[in-house]
Formats: structure tokens, C-alpha cells, sequence
């Protein structure tokens, strides 16, 4: 049977840690619930589903820093498709393993470069076929073209 609640998780006696507002399972207080909330103490944010106490399903991690997680969780890490809003501007949207950029994903620098192909353990695998787009490249040939239009070539 569940019930709605608030739990406090404590750091010591006196110092709470995080707190869960959603339902629990009355026999053991587990968090289990698809809307549940999870506030962290430096004000960290978690709204999404929990299964047997932990982040796992979909969900939403706001980050103090303004910085946004969006997609699936499983035993409270980003694991699955998601997509990471950063506090600079970048985005990246694709897999995820264990809190980290793992298989196909496409990372948007604010400046406009993408970089889009395979990643492994948060890193590009350039090797794999993944390739980075640069907006400065593209301006520069714009440029280029339009002096020699000016010079008359």
C-alpha cells in the first residue's frame, strides 16, 4: 500500500542531507512513485520516477549551476537517451551509460559548432565517424567570397 509523504534523509543527527516528497510504500517507507521529488541539500532538484529508492525511469535533474538533465535514469544515473542543457549554452542530446555520453549523440557548442557521431565514456570517438561542424569555418568561406566578389575576381 503507498502512502504520500515527506522524508528527510539526514547527514548527521541534526543536519539534513536531501529531502523526497511523493509516495512511499507504507511497510517499508521505499520511495516508489512516477511524479516523486528529491531536493538536495546544495539545491540540486530531481522530479521523476522512483523505483525501490532510487531515480530510475523518467525523469528531470535540475542542477544549482541552471544546468538541465532530461531523459531516463536508472539506480539514480543518466543512463538511456537524454538530453543535458548546460549552464554555458551547450546542449547534448543522445545516449547515456552510467552518467556519461555513451553511443550516438549530437553535442551543440553555444558558439553554433556541433559535433554529432559516437561518444564513449563522455568522449567523441573521432575514429568512429563522428564529426564536428564549425560554424567559424563556414563564415570565414563567406567571408572569403565576398572580398573576392569586392576585388572582382
Amino acid at each position: 500500500m503507498f502512502v504520500e509523504g515527506t522524508i528527510t534523509f539526514l547527514k548527521n543527527e541534526s543536519e539534513p542531507r536531501k529531502f523526497y516528497k511523493g509516495k512511499v510504500i507504507k511497510e517499508t517507507m521505499q520511495m516508489n512513485d512516477p511524479n516523486g521529488e528529491l531536493v538536495w541539500k546544495n539545491g540540486n532538484k530531481y522530479i521523476g520516477n522512483f523505483v525501490d529508492n532510487k531515480m530510475t525511469g523518467k525523469g528531470i535533474k535540475i542542477f544549482v549551476n541552471n544546468a538541465v538533465y532530461e531523459g531516463d535514469f536508472i539506480n539514480g544515473l543518466f543512463h538511456g537517451n537524454g538530453i543535458m542543457k548546460y549552464a554555458n549554452g551547450d546542449v547534448y542530446e543522445g545516449e547515456w551509460k552510467d552518467n556519461k555520453k555513451s553511443g550516438m549523440g549530437k553535442y551543440r557548442y553555444a558558439n553554433g559548432d556541433v559535433y554529432e557521431g559516437k561518444w564513449k565514456d563522455d568522449k567523441k570517438l573521432r575514429s568512429e565517424g563522428g564529426k564536428k561542424k564549425s560554424r567559424k569555418k563556414k563564415k570565414l568561406r563567406k567571408l572569403i567570397f565576398s572580398a573576392k566578389k569586392i576585388v572582382g575576381r
